[in-house]
């Protein structure tokens, strides 16, 4: 039985006078080639026939109005405020999950490297004592929701519940910290509108000094416990947990931070700087290439005493806050994200 070929004539035409090559060109026969599970035989003719179908679907894809009109619906996905940059995200495991959803959203390529991890304190006679003795004490101060998260679960470990919180103040730093009681039905009597320790101060310098439990992690800056101090309040650091060296793999990340593919590394606390670094020791890369993101200014600290090269802190020390810089900082739409 006869074949015929298709005799027409390309009606396509190349988009904005562009003119685009077949994927295969025009080759002598060589005989037989395998398609699948059977050979077949295709002459220069097929191939012609075939780039010309190839030229037309080109013109459908890039240049139809139906296809652009419907590529413009789509466009919401590549005008997200960070599409296309890489962000390394150095939080613990256990909390990388919101931030990088909310990067994710605006876009972002992220780049997860745990650099630490936290665990509670087991056992912790500090705590045991605070339990035993918790009625003598007026003004509680957590730190960070770790510090909340840890409280709870030690509160419930030794059969006790939030009740042990009745008739003291509740002191925390950052709205985070305050939302991780409030999400358990506890509203904090105070929150200072600087998110860092020394804020605080101000707070108990309008009251009669009295004994004061801050409850943190194990290892943690004494400046307001000294502080508190000095002002006469009686001081007790209940340490709640610890914070580890993540050890993450790092093998995506060092051949991102090799190409300069990476736009900016986020740092949420001083310790994630310090793990940060140690992953990479031995890597040969300096601190001075990593474009660092500090979410406040002890860690922006820690980075310029590190030697990173911090690019922007967060205006408001929280997630929030972090988020809202780095749209500023790398948004196609705003000055600085143009620039690599």
């Amino acid at each position: 039985m006869a074949t015929q070929l298709w005799q027409g004539t390309w009606l396509g035409r190349s988009p904005a006078g562009d003119q685009h090559r077949r994927s295969r060109e025009v080759v002598r026969p060589t005989g037989g080639i395998v398609r699948g599970k059977f050979p077949s035989r295709k002459n220069g003719r097929m191939v012609h026939h075939e780039g010309l179908l190839e030229l037309d679907a080109i013109y459908l894809f890039e240049a139809s109005p139906q296809i652009v009109r419907y590529r413009e619906q789509l466009a919401w996905f590549e005008s997200r405020p960070l599409f296309g940059r890489t962000i390394v995200v150095t939080r613990a495991r256990t909390q990388t999950s919101d931030l990088t959803a909310a990067l994710r959203a605006r876009g972002a390529d992220v780049i997860e490297c745990p650099t630490i991890q936290i665990e509670p304190l087991s056992p912790n006679p500090e705590f045991d004592v605070f339990i035993k003795n918790h009625e003598k004490y007026n003004d509680l101060v957590f730190t960070s929701v770790n510090g909340v998260d840890g409280f709870v679960s030690g509160l419930l470990e030794r059969g006790c519940d939030l009740r042990v919180l009745a008739g003291k103040r509740i002191v925390c730093i950052g709205p985070a910290t305050g939302d991780a009681f409030r999400t358990r039905g506890i509203i904090p009597d105070a929150i200072p509108e600087t998110y860092v320790a020394e804020s605080l101060i101000p707070l108990f310098e309008q009251r009669s000094p009295g004994r004061v439990a801050v409850l943190r992690a194990e290892q943690a800056r004494e400046i307001l416990p000294d502080a508190l101090r000095r002002i006469g309040y009686a001081v007790d650091v209940i340490p709640l947990y610890r914070t580890l060296y993540g050890k993450p793999d790092t093998t995506v990340l060092v051949e991102a931070l090799r190409s300069g593919r990476v736009d900016a590394v986020t740092f949420t606390s001083s310790s994630t700087v310090e793990r940060f670094l140690e992953a990479l020791d031995g890597t040969g890369i300096p601190p001075g290439s990593i474009p660092g993101v500090a979410i406040g200014p002890v860690t922006a600290e820690t980075c310029r005493g590190r030697g990173v090269k911090l690019i922007g802190m967060a205006c408001e020390y929280t997630i929030p806050g972090l988020l809202a810089k780095l749209d500023e900082l790398l948004s196609k739409n705003s000055d600085e994200g143009g620039r690599r």
